[in-house]
């Protein structure tokens, strides 16, 4: 279960990792190849690179928020990121993970997307996966912090 809530853009496929990521001005901030072994997990199926992974420790996460900061971080990369996913044929998803409180007396995550970062997403044919947990984020923390560009 992750001690945080937090949102990433992520390209999938079957392409070499160190090849695309040169070809896009933002550099990953986590990789990795077809066939790779990690001790904690199987032998990867297909090669992923994940973008501009930004957290947030609040009770109640706000995927706007986090959403508009990681658009912050790649608009400026949408042309390279959209020509690399077309040349390798990869795939692109916005990763959304949220850890909220079982406490019933607070709100639910607040989900939702601005039409800015829809129509990010929509220009890299990005879908959208939301995995949720329930938990204790590990502080109070409010603002996201990110952890690559």
């Amino acid at each position: 279960m992750p001690d945080c809530s937090y949102i990433y853009l992520k390209l999938t496929g079957d392409f070499d990792p160190t090849t695309v990521a040169a070809s896009i001005p933002v550099a990953p901030y986590e990789s990795w190849a077809k066939h790779s072994r990690f001790p904690d997990r199987q032998i990867q199926k297909s090669s992923i690179l994940k973008y501009s992974r930004y957290d947030t420790h609040a009770e109640i996460p706000d995927v706007y928020l986090l959403s508009e900061k990681l658009v912050d971080a790649l608009e400026p990369h949408q042309d390279a990121i959209a020509r690399a996913i077309q040349e390798h044929q990869m795939q692109c998803c916005l990763q959304v993970v949220l850890l909220f409180t079982s406490d019933d007396s607070l709100s639910t995550p607040i989900i939702g997307f601005s039409e800015r970062v829809t129509r990010f997403l929509g220009t890299l044919f990005a879908s959208i996966d939301i995995d949720t947990y329930r938990g204790e984020p590990t502080t109070g923390e409010q603002d996201a912090s990110s952890n690559g560009g």
